[in-house]
């Protein structure tokens, strides 16, 4: 009875020294009172160990403290799988809508090189690449194929343009092999 007396005294003194270093580590103001209440919970804990042991409910105690922590941990690791999940369905949506409106506006408007697709909560954004600056007509035109077909507003839609980069090839030596006879045949 005295040793295990001794060790309980032991044990709050280790916790009290615990204690005061984790405060003096602790950012001043910021993370203090939350520290306090955790190791206040701690300090609970150690006061009520002996009054546990004395009725006979320290080894339910551990037993029901690992099996509520291997439920929450097993409730987190559901969660993590559903929200991976979740966020495979989405990228592969927005991929699926990028082909789908890519190739809906190509058949209909030709300056149409690609679309980006963003979904956002219930909000879908969309980014169309055109080869040229489409004059007001064509713009409203392609805002408006994506509000009826697709529900994507006109503010969540925008346009770049994108430059053609000048080429390297020489267009004299280009003009000299193109005009030559052609010798391959298919």
């Amino acid at each position: 009875m005295k040793e295990s007396l001794y060790a309980w005294i032991k044990n709050l003194a280790v916790f009290y020294l615990l204690f005061t270093m984790v405060l003096h580590l602790v950012p001043a103001g910021k993370y203090e009172k939350y520290v306090r209440f955790f190791m206040g919970l701690l300090l609970i804990l150690l006061l009520l160990i002996p009054v546990f042991t004395l009725l006979g409910k320290a080894d339910e105690l551990g037993q029901s403290f690992q099996l509520l922590y291997a439920k929450e941990e097993e409730e987190r690791k559901i969660q993590e799988g559903e929200n991976l999940q979740k966020m495979f369905i989405w990228k592969n949506l927005e991929k699926q809508l990028e082909e789908e409106i890519t190739e809906e506006l190509k058949k209909k408007y030709m300056e149409v090189k690609g679309v980006e697709i963003h979904i956002e909560g219930e909000t879908i954004k969309a980014v169309l690449h055109l080869q040229e600056e489409p004059d007001q007509e064509l713009e409203r035109g392609l805002k408006d194929e994506l509000l009826e077909q697709w529900g994507i507003s006109a503010g969540n839609c925008q346009i770049q343009v994108e430059k053609n980069e000048p080429d390297t090839v020489d267009h004299a030596l280009s003009d000299r092999t193109s005009s030559g006879s052609d010798s391959s045949s298919y």
